[in-house]
């Protein structure tokens, strides 16, 4: 075959022999490195360095040499499964060394493993551990006739196989499988590497660290939330991504559980959580005022934030947990002020909760005497089961009684409520003159002692004259309505004597209306109970 290196080149080689040289004995052309022209693929690229031309001169000439069926293409499937992988194959080395091409190529399949990653740049990893040989016959020149470069997927796709510093036998793991890693060469530029690589790192290489990637992981329930809280000064914390700072009068209280607000990638669910927080703060600071507000509600979401890691796990909605659990007040007795067993304004425990406490601990007690007493030859575990269930007997025997009070309750209160019913009904329709109306006789409330000394032995006859409107004082009038206020029942005995007219006409219309409306409730009001009541 006549050579195809420029005829007259003193000191050249043919290229037949150039790559008979540079083969393997598998009749493999150790390929060039490095970013090419994807146009002609890296093997032209490797007859182009060898011949010292471009690559579209070595994609003629390798065409030519395929034609007389002295070199052969073969293409491989990479990891990411694209035939990607070109191998430059003589045959004639392969069969003196008792070798076929055939053999080669599932060789190569066999050594290939299996991808650890599903990012399509697998086809960058290396396929193989080769064999370290001496280097190339020739130097390297550049190998591109054009001005841009090929595009990174496909170049690192391009991108052959070169031996490695560790032993062959090295986990993948360790050295990541990218090809040009661990390769020896002079300065930045690896052995059989093209001059395009001096430009930066290899493919898969990172020498700087991202400022973006955090360096610790998330804690406690939020710890799958994608962002990174770092100081800063004069302006608190600060979020990676797209997730603000809560406002300024909500930063102090929503402090506790930044790594959840940070969760909150969509506005709607920030500005309710902000509204909710706002509301929570505002009815805080009727108890604690509006200095310790902010704190207060911040010990608050500390509480609820340590008892979830304790008892509930992780936090898979931030939005719910922080309206349902995080923020409300979970009031535990009758005090306004209570808030799991503390007093919002002092900070100290709840009496009343420990009242409570208290009462139930007394009657576990007794339970659990009174049961040692009639089975003083039981085993613990006996003593234990039978106390369980004499107290459980007890607790539903004492809820069955406060039902049938409720229930007693609630029938006189509808008791009245028809007789009253039954009185309106029973005044004629036009019983609202348009004169003034006429005097209304009632009984006189009882005089003061220190007012009327002299009259003191005449006060039960006092009780019961009648009276007529216009002619009780200031004083007595004042008198009639806080007895009222402190006994409700007094308005509606009025209202059955001498109808509502007259009552509206005591008592302020208002009032008579709140005390008809707090009977129609139908639950018992112990705001306005008497001593006998009680």
């Amino acid at each position: 075959m006549p050579a195809p290196n420029e005829p007259g080149a003193p000191g050249h080689i043919p290229l037949d022999e150039l790559l008979v040289l540079e083969a393997r004995e598998t009749g493999r052309v150790r390929q060039c490195g490095g970013t090419m022209d994807t146009k002609r693929g890296r093997a032209a690229a490797t007859v182009a360095r060898l011949l010292g031309c471009t690559a579209s001169a070595g994609e003629r000439v390798l065409e030519r040499l395929e034609d007389g069926k002295l070199v052969l293409r073969v293409r491989l499937k990479t990891g990411s499964g694209l035939r990607n992988r070109s191998r430059l194959v003589v045959p004639a080395v392969a069969a003196a060394h008792g070798r076929t091409v055939a053999d080669d190529v599932q060789e190569d399949r066999a050594q290939v493993p299996e991808s650890e990653f599903s990012d399509p740049d697998v086809a960058a990893r290396a396929g193989e551990a080769p064999e370290t040989e001496t280097g190339p016959q020739v130097s390297g020149v550049p190998v591109t006739d054009v001005a841009a470069v090929a595009e990174p997927d496909v170049a690192a796709a391009l991108h052959t196989d070169h031996p490695h510093l560790v032993a062959p036998a090295s986990s993948l793991a360790l050295s990541d499988g990218f090809s040009g890693e661990g390769r020896g060469g002079s300065g930045d530029l690896p052995d059989r590497a093209c001059l395009r690589e001096d430009g930066g790192p290899l493919r898969g290489e990172q020498q700087e660290k991202s400022p973006s990637i955090s360096s610790e992981p998330g804690r406690g329930p939020v710890g799958s939330g994608p962002v990174r809280v770092v100081d800063g000064v004069g302006q608190g914390r600060q979020q990676r991504g797209r997730v603000p700072l809560p406002p300024e009068d909500l930063r102090a209280v929503l402090a506790p559980v930044d790594l959840v607000w940070a969760r909150l990638d969509r506005a709607a669910a920030r500005r309710l959580v902000e509204a909710a927080a706002r509301s929570e703060l505002k009815r805080v600071e009727g108890f604690a005022g509006r200095t310790d507000a902010p704190q207060v509600l911040a010990d608050r979401l500390v509480r609820r934030l340590d008892e979830q890691l304790r008892t509930g796990g992780p936090i898979t909605d931030p939005v719910g947990w922080l309206l349902a659990r995080g923020l409300p007040q979970r009031q535990q007795c009758g005090d306004a002020r209570c808030d799991d067993r503390i007093l919002l304004d002092t900070g100290r425990d709840c009496p009343r909760c420990e009242d409570r406490q208290a009462d139930r601990r007394a009657q576990r007690h007794a339970v659990a005497a009174a049961v040692d007493a009639a089975m003083p030859d039981a085993s613990e575990d006996e003593r234990r089961t039978a106390a369980d269930r004499q107290l459980h007997q007890d607790v539903t025997a004492q809820g069955w009684a406060r039902e049938h009070e409720w229930e007693q309750v609630r029938a006189r209160q509808a008791a009245a409520k028809a007789h009253r019913a039954e009185a309106a009904a029973a005044q004629p329709a036009d019983n609202v003159p348009a004169a003034p109306v006429a005097p209304v006789a009632m009984p006189a409330p009882r005089p003061a002692p220190a007012a009327v000394p002299a009259a003191e032995p005449e006060s039960a006859d006092i009780d019961d004259q009648d009276l007529v409107l216009e002619d009780l004082t200031r004083e007595q009038v004042l008198d009639w309505r806080n007895r009222a206020a402190a006994d409700h029942q007094l308005v509606f005995d009025h209202i059955d004597r001498y109808g509502e007219l007259s009552a509206q006409r005591l008592f302020t219309r208002a009032f008579v209306a709140q005390v008809q409306r707090l009977a129609g409730l139908g639950h018992l009001d112990l705001g306005f109970s008497t001593w006998g009541q009680a």
